[in-house]
C-alpha cells in the first residue's frame, strides 16, 4: 500500500542535501573504489551527465563522504564552482585557495598547512592570481557606463601563463608532500564546461602532472554547445588512464530509495518501472513528486502517468507551479548571471531596503532559489532561468536588461567585485540596447580579455562592440572593433577571418584619414601572411606600414617595422639558400 507523508509537501530544485542523495549505488561504490589509488599516483574523476542528472548533488554527496561522514574517508575536500558568468578567469581557483587556507576541519591537515614551505608556496600562487585574475585585480575609479569604464581595472599587459602553471603544481606538490599513511586531498569542481578557456587550459594541465594523494573530482555537463570540451577533457582522461562516471537514468530500486529519502515516500514497484521506463533523472522525479505533493496525491501509477507531460519538462512545471509573486521575481532576475547578490536582487525587484530583511528570509525559504554564500543566491537550477530567458517576450527582456544595468551602475562604486560588475553591466547595456553606453566598455573588456588568452569571451565583447559601433555610426570605433576582431581570430588561427576584419577596418581607416590606424592594420596583415607562409605579401604589408610610420613621426613604431622587416628578410633569404 502506498503510504504519503503530508508534512514534506516539496522539495528544493536545487542540488539534495547529502544526507538525502538517493541511489547511484553502483556510482558511488566506483567513486569510493578509486579514491586510495590516488596514494601512490593523484587521480582524476570526471562526474558527467545531461542537464538534470545530479552531477552537483553527487559532488555534494562526495564532498561529505570524504570529509564529514563519521566513519567516511575523513580527508580534506575543498569544492569550487565555475559560474556561467563569462570572463570570470581564475575566479574558482582563488575560491579553491581561499577555502584551503581557512579549512579547519583536521588537525593534521592545518598542520600541513602551516608548514613554511607549504605556506610560502600558496603566497606564491596567489600573488600571481591576484595578477591573472580580473576579477581579483586591483581597481581604480569605480564602475560608470561610457568612456574608459575600466582603465583603472587592470594594466592592460598580457599574463604569463608559465609561472601560474609551475606555482600551482609546486603548491599541490608541497601538500602531496605533507601527507601521510591513508591521507589525501580532493579538490572537487562543479560545472567545468562554463570554465573559461584560461581556467580550462590550466586544469588541463593540472590533471597531466597530478602528485600522489591529490584528487580532483570534476563535473561536466554534457550539451551541443560543451561537446567540444567535453572531447578534449576526455582526451587527457583517456591518456592517463583517469575514470569518467557517466550518471545516466535512475534503476527502479534507486528511485525507491529518492522517494523514501527525499519525500518520506514508499511507491510500488509498478510506478517504480514505470518511472524508470519515461522519467528517471533526479530534476524530472524532484519535478514529479513535487506535482504529487502540490496536488494531494498518492504516487501510483495511474497519477504517475497522468502527470507525465508536465513532469517532462520540469522548468516550465516549476515556473507553473510558482505563485505569481515568484513568477515574476524569476522572470526579472533571469536576464543575470551569478552569483546574484542580495543588494542586486533587491534592485531588480524594486525593493525598499526597509524589506531587504524579509526578502532574504523568502529566497531562504524557497524552492527556487539557493543560497550560495550568506547574502549571495542563485537560481536553484539553472534550466529556470534558461527557460524563462527563452520564453519571455523580446521587449520584456530588453527592459529587464535596462533595470539590471541601472542597478549594476548603482553598485560601481561600491561593489567589493568590480570586475563582476564591470562584465555585467557591458553585458545588460548592449542587450538592453544602449549602445552608446555600451560601445566602449564592450571594448575595453574584450582587449583586457584577449590579453588574459579569454579568446571566447574577448571576441563576444568584440563582436558586441563592433555591433555598437554599426548601430550608432561611430566609424573610428567600428575600425578599432575590427582591428581588435582580427586580432583575436588571429591568435586562434583562423586567419582567413582575420584578414577580412583587418581589410574592412582597414577601408574605414583610409576613408577616415587614420594615417595611424592604417599603418597598425597593415603590419597585422603582414602577421598573418607571414604566419601563413606568404612572405612577399608580408613583406609588402610590412613596407607600407613602415612608410606610413615615418610620414607621421611613430619613431617606436618605425623601430619595430624596421626589426620585423629584417627578420623577414633573413628568413626568406634563408628558405631562398635551402632551395638553390
Amino acid at each position: 500500500m502506498n503510504t504519503r507523508n503530508h508534512g514534506k509537501v516539496q522539495v528544493s530544485y536545487g542540488p539534495c542535501p547529502p544526507e538525502e542523495f538517493a541511489g547511484r549505488f553502483t556510482e558511488r561504490t566506483e567513486l569510493t573504489d578509486i579514491m586510495p589509488l590516488a596514494i601512490p599516483q593523484g587521480q582524476t574523476i570526471l562526474i558527467s551527465g545531461a542537464r538534470g542528472s545530479g552531477k552537483t548533488s553527487f559532488l555534494d554527496w562526495a564532498e561529505y563522504e570524504i570529509q564529514n561522514k563519521p566513519g567516511g574517508l575523513e580527508s580534506p575536500a575543498i569544492k569550487v564552482d565555475f559560474l556561467e558568468t563569462p570572463g570570470m578567469i581564475f575566479t574558482s581557483y582563488m575560491v579553491l585557495l581561499t577555502e584551503l587556507l581557512g579549512h579547519r576541519k583536521f588537525g593534521w591537515f592545518k598542520k600541513a598547512l602551516g608548514n613554511s614551505k607549504v605556506k610560502r608556496s600558496i603566497d606564491v600562487l596567489l600573488g600571481i592570481l591576484e595578477n591573472a585574475s580580473p576579477l581579483a585585480g586591483p581597481a581604480g575609479a569605480g564602475i560608470k557606463a561610457g568612456a574608459a569604464a575600466t582603465r583603472g581595472l587592470l594594466s592592460g599587459e598580457a599574463v604569463d601563463y608559465s609561472p601560474l602553471l609551475s606555482a600551482f603544481l609546486t603548491t599541490l606538490r608541497s601538500l602531496s608532500g605533507e601527507l601521510k599513511n591513508n591521507q589525501i586531498l580532493t579538490l572537487l569542481c562543479d560545472d567545468v564546461q562554463w570554465s573559461s578557456e584560461p581556467d580550462f587550459h590550466l586544469l588541463k594541465d593540472l590533471i597531466r602532472n597530478l602528485p600522489p594523494r591529490i584528487v580532483f573530482v570534476i563535473s561536466f555537463r554534457l550539451e551541443a554547445e560543451s561537446i567540444a570540451k567535453y572531447i578534449e577533457l576526455r582526451q587527457e582522461l583517456d591518456r592517463f588512464g583517469y575514470t569518467e562516471i557517466r550518471l545516466s537514468g535512475m534503476r527502479a530500486d534507486e528511485i525507491n530509495d529518492f522517494a523514501m529519502l527525499r519525500y518520506d515516500l514508499s511507491i510500488d514497484d509498478l510506478a517504480a518501472d514505470f518511472l524508470t521506463m519515461n522519467l528517471d533523472d533526479p530534476l524530472c522525479l524532484v519535478s514529479c513528486f513535487n506535482i504529487l505533493q502540490r496536488s494531494d496525491r498518492d504516487p501510483n501509477l495511474e497519477n504517475v502517468q497522468e502527470i507525465l507531460p508536465d513532469a517532462l519538462d520540469p522548468a516550465r512545471a516549476i515556473y507553473s507551479g510558482l505563485d505569481q509573486k515568484w513568477k515574476d521575481r524569476a522572470n526579472y532576475l533571469c536576464v543575470l548571471h551569478p552569483p546574484l547578490p542580495l543588494s542586486l536582487i533587491a534592485c531588480m525587484l524594486k525593493i525598499e531596503n526597509a524589506e531587504i530583511t524579509k526578502l532574504q528570509d523568502e529566497l531562504n525559504q524557497s524552492v527556487v532559489f539557493r543560497r550560495l554564500e550568506r547574502e549571495t543566491y542563485d537560481f536553484a537550477h539553472h534550466s529556470l532561468r534558461e527557460y524563462r530567458r527563452n520564453e519571455l517576450p523580446e521587449s520584456v527582456m530588453i527592459q529587464s536588461h535596462v533595470q539590471a544595468a541601472c542597478c549594476f551602475e548603482v553598485m560601481g562604486d561600491t561593489a567589493p567585485d568590480k570586475w563582476l560588475v564591470g562584465i555585467s553591466l557591458a553585458e545588460h547595456l548592449f542587450l538592453g540596447q544602449e549602445y552608446e553606453k555600451a560601445l566602449e566598455l564592450n571594448l575595453r573588456l574584450g582587449d583586457l580579455l584577449y590579453d588574459r588568452f579569454d579568446y571566447d569571451s574577448a571576441l563576444q565583447l568584440t563582436e558586441r562592440a563592433k555591433t555598437c559601433a554599426e548601430k550608432t555610426n561611430d566609424k573610428n570605433m567600428l575600425a578599432s572593433a575590427l582591428h581588435q576582431k582580427g586580432m583575436i581570430l588571429q591568435s586562434i588561427y583562423k586567419f582567413p577571418d582575420s584578414l577580412f576584419a583587418y581589410n574592412k577596418s582597414l577601408e574605414i581607416a583610409q576613408e577616415l584619414g587614420n594615417r595611424a590606424g592604417e599603418a597598425a592594420t597593415l603590419h597585422q596583415i603582414g602577421i598573418v601572411y607571414q604566419l601563413t607562409n606568404r612572405f612577399e605579401e608580408a613583406l609588402e604589408n610590412y613596407n607600407k606600414s613602415l612608410e606610413i610610420k615615418r610620414e607621421v613621426g611613430n619613431k617606436s613604431g618605425e623601430a619595430i617595422s624596421v626589426e620585423t622587416i629584417k627578420a623577414l628578410k633573413e628568413k626568406m633569404q634563408k628558405k631562398k639558400d635551402k632551395t638553390s
